[in-house]
């Protein structure tokens, strides 16, 4: 593992990112916040990225990503993507509270690299269909339109925070309207039902609970599958 070297001077994008979003670094507000640097952190996770360099790497690649994907957004998909973003900084911030040492360490380069992965993995196009692999934070959806004419989904999550849910759901559906299905029988589950619709350059996942009670059957408990994708792949869809 890396040890912790002093690099005072060095600025840190993601921290800096960070403190636009949240101004934790002065109680001047944003504008002093966009100036700061490495010098004023004082988290042990901010510490730890400010004086590892491999983490420096990570976090400095991060935001140019995170940067360059938001440019390629419309203004709704940006900020889904701006509330992704804290998310993932709650995330990596409440997992490090726990950690020290090369601990530490470790983990944020687990998870710096993922989140980096997440990035580039990303493909904006702003020709959406419904059909597609989608991301975020906590996992991703696979929309297949087969040659059958059968449409299905398949979805993926997990909390990225202490509790530790996971979900896993599967489902055929039929299309609403040129943007938008409906997918009933969760997981062989007849209560539960997700709505899923394309909105700009994001996908938008909506769990139907009107005929059900409690967590869904398909997540662990607390977890969900609802929220906002962001387009990975386009896949072949025979019905265009």
């Amino acid at each position: 593992m890396p040890s912790f070297r002093s690099k005072a001077a060095q600025a840190s994008p993601l921290l800096v990112a960070a403190a636009l979003m949240f101004p934790i670094w002065s109680a001047a507000g944003p504008a002093d916040a966009q100036g700061a640097d490495c010098r004023r952190a004082s988290s042990p996770v901010e510490t730890a990225i400010c004086s590892t360099p491999a983490l420096a790497r990570l976090d400095a690649q991060i935001a140019r990503r995170y940067a360059a994907v938001m440019a390629e957004l419309d203004a709704q998909g940006a900020q889904a993507l701006r509330r992704d973003q804290r998310a993932f900084l709650a995330a990596r911030d409440e997992a490090g509270a726990t950690r020290t040492g090369s601990a530490l360490v470790q983990n944020l380069t687990e998870r710096l690299s993922d989140r980096l992965a997440f990035f580039d993995s990303l493909r904006i196009d702003p020709l959406v269909t419904l059909v597609g692999r989608w991301r975020n934070l906590n996992g991703e959806v696979v929309i297949n339109q087969w040659a059958t004419g059968v449409l299905t989904i398949e979805a993926q999550t997990a909390n990225q925070n202490r509790s530790g849910w996971t979900c896993e759901a599967s489902a055929s559906g039929e299309w609403i309207e040129e943007y938008e299905a409906r997918f009933d029988d969760i997981s062989g589950d007849a209560a539960w039902g997700l709505n899923v619709k394309a909105e700009g350059t994001t996908l938008v996942v909506e769990e139907d609970l009107s005929n059900s009670a409690g967590s869904p059957p398909y997540c662990g408990s607390g977890g969900s599958i609802a929220g906002t994708y962001f387009q990975a792949e386009r896949l072949p869809d025979p019905s265009r």
